[in-house]
């Protein structure tokens, strides 16, 4: 007896006729035990049969779950906690800006007579070598870093800033060795343009005085902060 196979709606079945079968096989249960007992013989026996049903298992699969975007967004919205950085400053007028020392003579100062200084200078003692803070009196964000660019007198200069606390507020400060060659951009005549990210532009007037204070801390001549 030849046995056929054919697909049905989706389904194998074996063209054995059901009386011969029930005739032949009297012990087994109704027809669908059959349809289960062809179904992966058939799939045994054909290779293309089987990337097929395989190809539709995993579209009935996928057709059960949402789309991965959605389904991410709807779990869960995440809430970015980053602080947004201040709102920038205006660049100031320096048009009638001096450096002047003060008393200790361990620090230069470049503002407008009477009013906070937009830059400092300050000559420190560290492990017994002198070091240069260049401070930019403007408000920083905690921890926040930036370049200070430096252009004029034949130099183009970018110095390392750190936000400092000072025990009242957050300012712009770096350290540098006294001897550090970035700092000959103030020891000449002429003007020099200073920018920091978010605290705009200081025109630095020209003058002397800053070239002569950092000579003096390279040579340990100015005072140290203690």
């Amino acid at each position: 007896m030849s046995k056929r196979l054919s697909i049905f709606a989706g389904r194998t079945e074996c063209t054995m006729s059901n009386r011969q079968r029930d005739r032949a096989q009297p012990h087994l249960t109704p027809r669908s035990t059959s349809y289960k007992t062809c179904f992966p013989l058939f799939l045994c026996h054909s290779d293309a049969m089987k990337r097929v049903a395989a190809l539709l298992l995993l579209t009935f699969a996928s057709a059960c779950k949402p789309p991965a975007a959605d389904d991410y967004t709807a779990r869960d919205a995440v809430e970015d906690t980053r602080e947004a950085p201040s709102d920038p400053i205006a660049s100031p007028d320096t048009t009638n800006a001096l450096w002047a020392p003060v008393e200790e003579g361990n620090r230069l100062l470049f503002g407008n007579p009477g009013e906070k200084a937009f830059i400092a200078l300050v000559c420190e003692a560290k492990d017994g070598k002198p070091k240069l803070r260049l401070v930019r009196n403007a408000p920083a964000d905690p921890r926040a870093q930036a370049l200070f660019a430096l252009i004029g007198n034949g130099h183009v200069e970018r110095l390392p800033m750190d936000a400092a606390w000072t025990g009242k507020e957050w300012r712009w400060e770096g350290l540098f060795a006294a001897d550090d060659p970035r700092l000959e951009v103030f020891t000449g005549p002429r003007m020099v343009e200073a920018t920091l990210p978010g605290a705009g532009s200081v025109e630095i007037n020209p003058s002397k005085l800053p070239g002569r204070f950092i000579e003096r801390c390279r040579s340990g001549a100015v005072q140290p902060v203690l």
